[in-house]
């Protein structure tokens, strides 16, 4: 929406993917509104994202994509192998297990 574009169900996404960030890290995935504009990647090197599988890790990668065209739709979304997973292991911060049906459930919600 920076860029005061037609709204279409990819800012949806982009919505989850900041959730989803958030959630996993405590962090926001941008430090500035700059670094959205200029297509910063977000950033999962540091080592809060140490424990934090690939596949969500590459969710997040997706679902943040600086250009709208190239984001998953939502049923990609739900498709996805880390939303379909049943069970997560905890992450440092504690996030007990993630259940499919729970996950999809917000995520339709959200929507």
């Amino acid at each position: 929406m920076l860029s005061k574009k037609d709204y279409t169900r990819s800012v949806d996404v982009w919505g989850i993917g900041v959730v989803v960030y958030m959630m996993l890290s405590n962090q926001r995935p941008f430090d500035t509104v700059d670094d959205i504009i200029a297509g910063q990647p977000p950033g999962l090197t540091s080592a809060v994202w140490a424990p934090i599988s690939d596949d969500a890790k590459g969710l997040i990668r997706q679902v943040l994509h600086h250009t709208p065209d190239k984001r998953p739709s939502v049923e990609q979304v739900l498709r996805h192998p880390w939303c379909q997973t049943y069970e997560r292991d905890k992450t440092a911060y504690n996030i007990k297990s993630f259940h499919r049906r729970t996950l999809s459930g917000k995520i339709k919600t959200l929507l």
